[in-house]
């Protein structure tokens, strides 16, 4: 795959990115001349984020459990699985939450299998784009447990609701 990127990059006028991090990462595959590379940042409106973050917060117990959520594609870089199992373990020693996982792809069948007899854990139907918001304002923290990442809108969504947003430090978000 290295030969096709570079072939398509010595072809192009000029390869456009959406972060440095980006940029960096490509230039691992094959150098990017400097005159043919452009780092053009996400445009996402983000005013949401001068926002005043909820106040009135409590630790979860019995009666009022954290609510957990993932947005995003079930694969294997995500990360997931390892997330799924920690909680698990959590739930095991008594911890008081609840995660929901919505989305969709080739891990799904494993994750559901994995969560079968958890109270906690629940693996949902996937959004649609113009309803990830409103699921969003339903939890209390949003998790991206990625290996890698490049850009996660629904992060971006999440800190627009004023959700606190955990992730890896890995990728465009860190």
């Amino acid at each position: 795959y290295r030969y096709n990127y570079r072939l398509f990059f010595w072809l192009a006028d000029v390869v456009i990115v959406n972060s440095v991090f980006l940029k960096s990462a490509l230039n691992r595959i094959t150098p990017l001349p400097e005159s043919k590379t452009r780092v053009v940042e996400n445009i996402a409106q983000l005013t949401c984020l001068d926002e005043k973050i909820r106040s009135n917060a409590t630790l979860p117990d019995k009666d009022h459990r954290l609510k957990i959520v993932y947005v995003g594609r079930f694969l294997k870089w995500k990360n997931l699985e390892m997330l799924i199992d920690v909680l698990l373990e959590l739930e095991a020693n008594g911890a008081y939450f609840q995660f929901d996982v919505y989305g969709e792809g080739d891990q799904r069948m494993l994750y559901q299998d994995k969560v079968k007899a958890s109270g906690a854990i629940r693996i949902r139907e996937p959004v649609a784009p113009e309803d990830v918001r409103t699921i969003l304002k339903q939890y209390d923290v949003f998790v991206m447990p990625s290996v890698t990442e490049t850009y996660s809108f629904a992060a971006l969504e999440a800190l627009c609701e004023n959700i606190p947003v955990l992730i890896t430090s890995e990728g465009g978000l860190n």
